[in-house]
């Protein structure tokens, strides 16, 4: 998990309408990421937009930020943080920091409502003997591939098959396997990227598609990082 550290400091005014050193209150507001693979939080964060009791505070532009700390008073007081995540989609964070309170919150630029999407996943559904395909297909200016896998589940155990290696899949990896597929239909219908990947999941008889135009979520690479596959194509 990657973390990046950005401190909202409240100070007490004193009565010359200076600012007293001594801290009363701190929020503590990390960026972070809990899949690593994606690679450093600000590779993935467009700003973060700071309202302090619904009135709007500042937007944060982490390229132009030449410090990690912002000064804010008075002490008590509700912050919402309004951002994009990886798939594009807005997202808010509210942290209410009372007087003579420290505290700590992390915005995970990763953090999706992919579990809106659980009741539709076919991993979910899966039964022995039942497979499920799904191949990536990759186009782009100055790459181009495809590559696929396949989702077996035997005696109640499920197996993931990349040409001839196969994995046994824990508890975790099929966790990982179906928030993968729940946040596919929550990519973004336009991006801005260079190339597009193309996802298809077969199941039996049915078929879904989904296209990721924007670079950020780099599905294809997370998912073959994850299984410790090393790409054929």
């Amino acid at each position: 998990m990657l973390v990046r550290i950005l401190s909202i400091l409240m100070f007490t005014p004193v009565a010359c309408g200076g600012l007293q050193k001594k801290l009363d209150s701190e929020l503590v507001v990390s960026v972070g990421l809990l899949d690593s693979a994606y690679g450093s939080p600000y590779l993935s964060l467009d700003s973060v937009t700071i309202f302090r009791n619904d009135s709007l505070l500042t937007v944060w532009l982490p390229q132009n930020n030449q410090r990690d700390t912002l000064l804010v008073y008075p002490n008590a007081a509700q912050y919402n943080f309004k951002f994009k995540n990886v798939l594009g989609n807005v997202v808010e964070k509210s942290v209410s920091v009372e007087n003579s309170q420290r505290k700590n919150t992390t915005l995970f630029l990763d953090s999706t409502d992919y579990r809106k999407h659980l009741d539709e996943s076919w991993i979910a559904k899966l039964k022995d003997t039942e497979t499920i395909k799904l191949v990536f297909n990759l186009q782009g200016c100055f790459n181009a591939g495809k590559d696929s896998v396949l989702l077996r589940r035997n005696e109640g155990i499920y197996f993931l098959q990349y040409g001839k290696e196969e994995r046994k899949l824990n508890k975790e990896d099929i966790e990982y396997l179906t928030k993968f597929e729940c946040e596919l239909p929550l990519l973004p219908d336009q991006g801005f990227c260079t190339s597009t990947e193309t996802y298809t999941m077969t199941y039996g008889s049915l078929k879904k598609e989904y296209v990721a135009s924007d670079c950020r979520w780099n599905g294809t690479q997370r998912f073959f990082a994850y299984f410790g596959f090393k790409r054929q194509n």
